[in-house]
């Protein structure tokens, strides 16, 4: 799902990229500090908008788009 956001995307600004970025570890699903970590990883590479699918991780992803100011949804 996340090519086709990317592409949806670029059909409105084609100069959009997508990056995508595993969680990992040995719960990635239930590890929100992980989730942070991996989302600041991301936000220190320019993104400014991130799709969170990490389900138990996503409250890590959303405090970091919140901390540094970026979009997560």
């Amino acid at each position: 799902p996340t090519a086709t956001n990317a592409a949806g995307a670029r059909s409105v600004n084609p100069e959009i990229t997508d990056a995508q970025l595993a969680i990992g570890g040995t719960n990635p699903f239930t590890d929100p500090a992980k989730g942070k970590e991996q989302a600041l990883a991301l936000v220190a590479t320019g993104v400014d908008h991130m799709f969170a699918v990490g389900s138990g991780s996503n409250g890590g992803i959303f405090e970091a788009a919140t901390q540094e100011g970026v979009y997560a949804y």
